[in-house]
């Protein structure tokens, strides 16, 4: 093939390319974790032990994709078991606002928020309604995917799912709070 043709088709592949539509590029999970996680440390005056260290991820509509996302590309689902993991996450988690919670307590023994004598008070307040968790679900020992989705999980905290009652609206404005005799703390998103 002569050199000019050759430069032809090249420039005429090119402006193909540019005149395609282009596709929004999914955001990497490492982004999209860190849009939907906050943390707060709260330290003891006396002797700067922590009173309280959480780390929480809102599971958000966006975040629940991301996280199947990084899920496939982890076992490398085809399109069908990717499909099937989003239906499974959706109906898990799209019901209810939900969050994941890593949670410290200087105490270990006074750190379960599973355990209401502990007195640890939870509240959700979305777009200035305010919520009570309708279920909290304990997460036992954290296996290497659950390190894997969320990095900041280790041996010293209590993990937890948080489930809130969910407005069909989209929220705006949303406050997760803890409330007790250890230290309070509140996260905005």
């Amino acid at each position: 093939m002569p050199i000019k043709t050759r430069n032809i088709i090249l420039i005429a592949l090119c402006l193909s390319f540019l005149t395609m539509p282009v596709q929004a590029k999914s955001k990497s999970y490492k982004k999209v974790l860190k849009k939907h996680t906050r943390d707060h440390e709260v330290y003891q005056r006396e002797d700067f032990n922590a009173s309280l260290d959480w780390h929480v991820t809102w599971q958000s509509p966006e975040f629940l994709q991301a996280k199947v996302d990084k899920i496939v590309s982890i076992y490398k689902y085809d399109d069908v078991k990717a499909h099937e993991l989003y239906a499974e996450e959706k109906r898990k988690y799209g019901e209810h606002e939900t969050f994941y919670v890593s949670f410290y307590s200087y105490e270990y023994k006074e750190s379960d928020l599973f355990n209401s004598k502990d007195n640890w008070r939870l509240e959700m307040i979305a777009d200035g309604q305010k919520f009570e968790p309708t279920r909290i679900e304990r997460i036992g020992t954290v296996t290497p995917l659950t390190q894997a989705l969320f990095p900041y999980s280790n041996r010293w905290s209590r993990h937890y799912i948080l489930y809130f009652p969910k407005n069909n609206q989209p929220v705006n404005k949303l406050k997760l709070s803890v409330r007790g005799p250890q230290g309070s703390s509140e996260l905005t998103w």
